[in-house]
């Protein structure tokens, strides 16, 4: 197993603590939204960034798709200022985002996440689905649909033939840094569902969004670690929270556009973002992130640097 869970859990702390303060409001069993996008594998940029926006139920999703739409009709890739009405909506008490920043100088932990690691993790992953399996009142043909996308995956790393280590290695970054959210997320507020909607990408598309389900085993077995790891146990994990997976139109406009910008604009904000000199490019992401990552309760930063040997994390704090 691919242990990038015991820096991240350190980090955390601080982080679990701001998150159960700023949603101090809300009740336990409630419905969340995680919102995901990424800007990775961009030589103009400095970082490779995957953001998540954890957004409260609170309204329609109707009704926040249209504010969205109203005050940011575009991504922050395309737009020349960075929106009054977006970055306002990313400080209110509805929404609480947490972004990994990785050195481009890295390679997306090329060292630390290689083939070798992926091929030995299998036959865990494996043998966890079948514990869980067993044990949850899910249906058998979700488990057998998980199954089957692994086991393309399992032939394409056998093989090593037209297989993209370089996206094989963004597919686990992203899931283990979701299933992180996920655990502290439900470990503070106790959900009743939790529904994770990402970009329309090569991440999610690779292997029949094979990442959400990564990402949720990571989960189960992150979260598991802090209940009794009973028979019984297992069945309540696995059935508490329910995750609602989006999967985005493969052609035309995604649905859940708007609700991607939020996270769209802070991992591109931090895409750009020159740690060590504290410079952006251009002064739209320099407005975007003195408006909401400086000084922030709720808007908060995880570095993440690693060679062949570990991996180590760190909260980036922002203050003037």
């Amino acid at each position: 197993m691919l242990d990038l869970f015991s820096p991240l859990d350190t980090t955390f702390r601080t982080i679990s603590a701001d998150l159960e303060k700023w949603f101090s409001a809300y009740p336990q069993d409630a419905a969340w939204n995680v919102v995901s996008d990424y800007c990775i594998g961009d030589p103009q940029k400095n970082n490779d960034t995957i953001a998540f926006s954890i957004i409260a139920h609170h309204d329609t999703t109707e009704n926040t798709r249209q504010y969205i739409a109203a005050v940011a009709p575009t991504d922050i890739k395309s737009t020349r200022q960075a929106s009054l009405g977006l970055r306002q909506y990313l400080k209110c008490p509805v929404t609480f985002s947490v972004t990994y920043v990785v050195s481009r100088s890295s390679a997306l932990l090329r060292d630390y996440i290689d083939t070798d690691n992926m091929r030995d993790f299998l036959p865990d992953f494996e043998a966890y689905l079948r514990s869980f399996d067993e044990h949850s009142l899910v249906s058998d043909e979700y488990f057998d649909s998980v199954y089957k996308r692994m086991g393309q995956f399992k032939r394409d790393v056998e093989k090593n033939k037209q297989f993209n280590a370089k996206l094989a290695r963004q597919v686990y970054m992203v899931a283990a840094f979701a299933a992180s959210v996920f655990k502290h997320l439900t470990l503070v507020k106790k959900p009743a569902y939790i529904r994770w909607i990402s970009d329309r990408d090569a991440i999610l598309d690779r292997y029949d969004a094979l990442v959400y389900d990564v990402g949720y085993l990571y989960f189960l077995l992150q979260y598991g670690q802090t209940l009794d790891f009973s028979a019984q146990n297992v069945a309540t994990l696995i059935d508490k929270p329910r995750f609602v997976f989006e999967i985005p139109e493969k052609t035309g406009k995604n649905i859940n556009d708007e609700l991607v910008r939020l996270p769209d604009h802070l991992a591109g904000t931090l895409a750009d973002f020159d740690i060590e000199a504290r410079a952006f490019t251009h002064e739209k992401f320099s407005t975007m992130f003195d408006d909401v990552f400086v000084n922030s309760p709720n808007n908060t930063v995880i570095q993440v640097l690693g060679d062949a040997s570990r991996v180590t994390t760190r909260r980036l704090a922002f203050h003037i």
